[in-house]
């Protein structure tokens, strides 16, 4: 087989350069194209459930919400793994999935079977399904930063400005926002007061949630206009919240600011974000999608965070202080290297050690056309921390190398001289016995090529 098909390749020279020239084509093409990170993702199809249970111990979390769940989550195809982690007010369950599971599949199936076990949880219980990120998925982070402003200022920025436009960029899963205080209405009942004019709990809960809404009362016609009705009554400031009506005691109507203390404050926090020892910050953090194209992804944030700063307040600086462009170019430049070297090297060698010059072309074509041929077929993202420059390098140049020791050996058996080594690579009508020995460098190509895999294997 070796024979016919170094034959059909020395005879047919206008087909071969065709075909190094379509391969040449497809490997800049797929070059420009092919996506690389900095890091190797092996994580498995992989779907978490992170449901809150505020006020409750680990051991409730774990009695009342983890383990329904998990019983619930029993049987679904391809499952490998389920476990759960319950802290105080949260648990986090993760199922891990077989292999080549596709990830919208198994989130259905863990949606569909997650729908039918929320009802019977306790009340107060929220969550879902986590965002398609994995452990690699943090892309890119930042601080917001205004002297001027406080923390609840600069969390309301991230949160309501900031974060939503990020999130509609592609390849985006979601934007953690981190640190700072969340404005909220805070009612603090004065026990005293409501004793004193007959108020329970639930009935300064339940009127300040029948109170908190807007409704509609139909429709009114007149002649051929359409008037709708609806009664704005949702809470928009302090003074709406504190002149709520909770009840009437002797025709006097109690309202929530005699019974409780009205005031801005923030939710409970868990945790906290510093920066550089100067107190705390206000951070957001980008998940990229599993699978999303790392570079793309940051270069889209730069670009959307560039358009959004002019909008902010005066003052408000975004300060990017982790983003993985860096290293990713870092690696592009190794894998780059690493497929550029290799052909230069080998075609200058061989150009200056070829038996003739018609010879030095299917000698030195091999060397790049194997980069371009590995660089087609390469559709999914080359981790630097998998394949280094040296076994990049090796795997160009090693076909190059065979192949050159083939025909360099068959020319030089084939003829003592120049003139006869060309006539008999390039002549159509060459004698038959003057392709038949090439076969005894099998044996040197061959042995070339366990080398090769020995010196990887030993590498890795």
């Amino acid at each position: 087989m070796f024979a016919r098909l170094t034959e059909f390749a020395l005879t047919q020279r206008l087909l071969v350069m065709g075909l190094a020239l379509l391969l040449t084509a497809v490997g800049l093409m797929a070059w420009r194209e092919l996506p690389i990170d900095a890091f190797p993702d092996v994580s498995t199809t992989q779907v978490k459930i992170i449901l809150k249970a505020p006020g409750m111990t680990p051991e409730e979390v774990e009695a009342r919400i983890a383990a329904p769940v998990e019983t619930e989550m029993l049987g679904i195809p391809r499952q490998r793994i389920l476990r759960s982690i319950s802290k105080y007010g949260l648990t986090d369950i993760t199922i891990d999935f077989e292999d080549g599971t596709d990830i919208y599949w198994a989130r259905s199936q863990v949606a569909e079977r997650l729908n039918g076990v929320l009802p019977n949880l306790p009340p107060g219980v929220e969550g879902g399904l986590a965002p398609i990120t994995t452990p690699l998925s943090e892309m890119f982070m930042f601080t917001v930063d205004a002297p001027h402003l406080d923390l609840t200022e600069r969390r309301a920025l991230l949160d309501w400005v900031i974060r939503p436009q990020l999130r509609t960029l592609p390849g985006v899963a979601d934007v953690n926002a981190l640190g700072g205080l969340v404005k909220t209405f805070e009612v603090a009942p004065d026990n005293a007061a409501m004793s004193a004019r007959g108020v329970t709990l639930q009935e300064l809960a339940e009127a300040i949630r029948a109170n908190n809404r807007n409704d509609g009362a139909g429709r009114l016609t007149e002649g051929e206009e359409v008037w709708l009705v609806r009664v704005e009554g949702a809470v928009k400031d302090l003074e709406d919240l504190a002149a709520i009506v909770v009840k009437t005691v002797d025709g006097v109507p109690v309202r929530v600011s005699d019974v409780a203390a009205v005031r801005l404050s923030s939710l409970t926090r868990y945790g906290g974000v510093t920066q550089d020892g100067r107190g705390e910050a206000v951070e957001g953090l980008v998940l990229g999608l599993k699978g999303a194209n790392a570079q793309q992804v940051v270069a889209a944030v730069k670009q959307r965070l560039k358009e959004i700063e002019p909008s902010l307040p005066e003052g408000v600086k975004i300060t990017p202080f982790y983003d993985r462009s860096a290293l990713v170019e870092r690696a592009v430049g190794t894998v780059t290297s690493a497929r550029t070297r290799p052909s230069p090297a080998c075609c200058s060698m061989h150009t200056s050690s070829g038996p003739g010059m018609n010879t030095k072309t299917p000698l030195t074509d091999p060397c790049p056309s194997s980069g371009f041929c590995a660089q087609a077929g390469a559709r999914r993202p080359l981790p630097r921390s998998v394949l280094s420059r040296e076994q990049l390098g090796a795997l160009f140049a090693w076909p190059a190398a065979g192949c050159g020791a083939k025909i360099d050996g068959r020319c030089r058996f084939a003829s003592q001289t120049r003139r006869q080594a060309q006539r008999a690579i390039f002549d159509h009508h060459r004698p038959q016995s003057r392709i038949e020995p090439h076969d005894r460098n099998h044996q040197p190509a061959a042995l070339g090529s366990r080398l090769h895999g020995n010196l990887r294997c030993a590498q890795d």
